[in-house]
Order: C-alpha cells, then sequence, then structure tokens
C-alpha cells in the first residue's frame, strides 16, 4: 500500500505525527540531525502555535498543566507555525532555545540552578479560528493575539484594567524611549526585581503591587509592570516577532490567555507537552 502524502494527511494526523517526531527527537539527545527523523512530509503545519516552558523536575506533576506553569500569569507569549517548521525541527534545543529569545544566562539558570526542565507545548486551532462565527467563543476563549504594543493592550486591557489607564496613557512613550532609558529613571535593573529575595531590593511588579502605587504612576513603572507580569523582557521591540541577541531570523509572535492544556483538550483542541532534552555547552 503507497504511502499518504502530505495532501493526503489531515492537519490532525499532521499535528500528533509532529508530537511523535518531537518525543522521537527528545528521547535522546535532543540534535534533530542526530536524530535523523524524517519529518519533511508533514509541512506544511498549519495553525500551530507552542510555547516552551519550564517545569520543576521534582514536582509531584509528570510535566506542565498550564501553557505557563507554575509561573501565576495571566497572559503567555507564543509562536507559530513558522518556529516550529524553521526552528524546533532544524536546529538542536540549546539553538532553538535562544532564536525564540532565551538567552544562555537563562538557561543555565533553569537547568543547571533551578533543577528545572524545558518542555515543548505544542496545541493545534482549526481552519477558520481568526475569523469563522463558529469559533467566536474559542477566540474568546484564548485571547490570541500578535504580540505588538496594540495587542498588548488588549490583552492588558482585558486582563489588569488599571494598569491599561496607565498604558493607554503611555503607549507612544513604551513605544519610542530606549529599554535603558526606563532603568535609568528606576535606578535599578529590571532583572534584579527576579532574583530579589529580600526587602531590600526592588520589589516584583505584579499586577497587586502595581495598584497599590500612589498615582499618577510613572512611564518606568508601568514598564516594569509589563516586564514582571507580561514577560516583556529587555529584547521586546512590540513588532510582533521574536528579538534574540545575534539571531537575524525573527519569527512571528503571539500573546494569548494562560489556560490548562486539560481545559484545550477540553474544548477538543489537540495539545501535547513534550519534555525537551537540553543541553548547555560550556
Amino acid at each position: 500500500m503507497a504511502s499518504r502524502d502530505m495532501g493526503d494527511m489531515s492537519s490532525t494526523t499532521k499535528f500528533w505525527k509532529l508530537v511523535d517526531t518531537m518525543k522521537q527527537i527528545h528521547a535522546t539527545t535532543g540534535n534533530v540531525e542526530a536524530a535523523d527523523v524524517a519529518y519533511k512530509h508533514l509541512l506544511p503545519l498549519g495553525h500551530i502555535y507552542g510555547r516552551v516552558t519550564t517545569h520543576a523536575n521534582d514536582s509531584p506533576h509528570q510535566g506542565p498543566e498550564n501553557l505557563a506553569e507554575g509561573h501565576g500569569r495571566k497572559t503567555v507569549f507564543l509562536f507559530g507555525n513558522d518556529a516550529v517548521e524553521a526552528t524546533i525541527l532544524e536546529c538542536n534545543t540549546f539553538d532553538t532555545l535562544i532564536e525564540l529569545g532565551l538567552t544562555k544566562e537563562m538557561i543555565t539558570r533553569e537547568v543547571k540552578e533551578q533543577n528545572n526542565s524545558f518542555w515543548l507545548i505544542l496545541f493545534q486551532l482549526p481552519d477558520g479560528y481568526s475569523n469563522a462565527t463558529a469559533y467566536s467563543e474559542l477566540r474568546q476563549f484564548i485571547g490570541l493575539h500578535p504580540a505588538t504594543w496594540e495587542g498588548v493592550l488588549d490583552l492588558v486591557r482585558l486582563c489588569y484594567p488599571i494598569a491599561a489607564t496607565d498604558m493607554e496613557q503611555y503607549l507612544n512613550v513604551l513605544q519610542s524611549t530606549p529599554f535603558e532609558e526606563f532603568e535609568k529613571e528606576a535606578g535599578f535593573h529590571f532583572i534584579d526585581t527576579h532574583h530579589n529575595n529580600t526587602s531590600a531590593g526592588p520589589p516584583v511588579y505584579t499586577y497587586d503591587h502595581y495598584c497599590t502605587l500612589p498615582t499618577p504612576r510613572k512611564a518606568w513603572q508601568t514598564r516594569l509592570f509589563l516586564y514582571c507580569e507580561l514577560h516583556l523582557f529587555e529584547l521586546y521591540t512590540g513588532d510582533g516577532r521574536t528579538q534574540s541577541k545575534g539571531v537575524s531570523f525573527r519569527h512571528k509572535e503571539y500573546l494569548s490567555l494562560d489556560v490548562s492544556l486539560e481545559t484545550l483538550r477540553k474544548q477538543g483542541i489537540p495539545c501535547e507537552a513534550v519534555k525537551l532534552t537540553v543541553t548547555v555547552p560550556d
């Protein structure tokens, strides 16, 4: 019996074959070339989205339960099928993480210091998701937006109404001011809020903390809130594409609401998490 070509293969079949391919690759070294796994017949992939997240190796759960597992976030960044086709199926895992916007320092901290593992979460949206009336509730449930400043503002209005008022006021400033200038105004590096375990250092600008700040809040405080709560880090440009140091190719980037993988499955959306094998170079 002749094998089916990609024209005969349903999008759902492609999705699960992609998941099986990723599991084969990461059952050993995580090196795509060394794994020698055929996948070209799966292209093009269609409406596949995903993200890389971390999960504690000593957790009682076998893998991430949410898109933003363990972080208590309301929104998450996602990549689309172009990142899967051009990077995840072409590069070793470490290079993939770099192309998706992580730094070597972040990867090293997660793997070697925090004893966390990296996981790839993939899910597939149906054809017509973006405009068909039948999927209006699903669109509201997932809240998928391009990761532009306008897309960020839409989700901030939905999830953080008090911060949205400030973001509307400072939108032009947020778009035009270099990240370093905000840090200069604050008097500290924003990343210090992530490593601060004492009351002496700068606090994490959660939404609850942000709402306690005296008004009028300053633009740098709004930018720090976006840094801490939505993970709009220093490389974020607001043009809807990933930005990584030393990487020229930039993938489309999206924001969505954080939802559980089980809820996605109950909505009839194919979804799976794959544990990644990551080797950090010396």
